[in-house]
């Protein structure tokens, strides 16, 4: 008796949280937060009239304030929900808009550019949909078995020269990758980073930046 005292002294007394408080902290991180705000617009609306109405009763000593704390935090999870599956969708059509330009640019021969698209910030992990827009890509060499590719990685100059270059290097090695993956002989691909190097934009604005963010695959007939 005396062990299981001591322990539970040394654990302390347990701290309770007032719903109303929590709901009211989670409302104002949700509605600053840029992945959850400007795609939720409405559910955070509601849930802020319901955080107002709870914040209002507790302090009136209301026995309902609880309960439409409840009715927010359900609230929230809408607006969580509806902000994943919207931000989704758009990426899903940002995949398939690129996919397009590239069937257009293959017609067209020479060289191809993707943007940055196919990788998240500082990843060279292709996202779970590049794949819809490399296809065309490995369609046009499997159609085309004389052709060879250089795959050219390129960034935007934020972080060091070498963490650019590293980093360029190896998401030009994961697009070769897919495309061996996909049945394109590995001696037809080519893969180098040129880091920060060779900029088509200023790295002075975002969208300069995102613009130098790209994969280039220069094709060319085998001699």
């Amino acid at each position: 008796i005396g062990l299981l005292s001591a322990c539970a002294q040394a654990a302390g007394p347990s701290v309770s949280v007032d719903p109303v408080q929590a709901a009211a902290a989670r409302y104002r991180a949700l509605s600053t937060d840029p992945a959850v705000a400007p795609h939720a617009e409405v559910a955070l609306y509601e849930a802020g009239r319901i955080v107002d109405q709870a914040l209002a009763a507790d302090a009136e000593g209301e026995g309902n304030a609880d309960h439409l704390a409840y009715l927010a935090e359900r609230q929230m999870d809408i607006a969580v929900a509806t902000s994943i599956e919207r931000r989704s969708l758009a990426q899903q059509q940002t995949l398939a808009t690129e996919r397009t330009r590239l069937e257009a640019a293959l017609r067209g021969g020479g060289v191809v550019s993707l943007s940055d698209v196919l990788f998240e910030t500082g990843s060279a992990t292709l996202k779970p949909g590049a794949a819809l827009t490399l296809a065309p890509l490995a369609d046009h060499l499997r159609a085309n078995p004389r052709q060879q590719a250089v795959i050219q990685g390129h960034t935007d100059s934020i972080g060091s020269a070498d963490y650019n270059e590293s980093l360029s290097q190896a998401r030009a090695e994961a697009v070769r990758g897919f495309l061996i993956a996909q049945g394109v002989a590995p001696q037809r691909l080519a893969a180098r980073g040129f880091g920060e190097n060779y900029p088509r934009a200023s790295n002075d604005t975002a969208a300069g930046r995102q613009a130098n963010r790209r994969v280039e695959v220069q094709l060319a007939e085998a001699p």
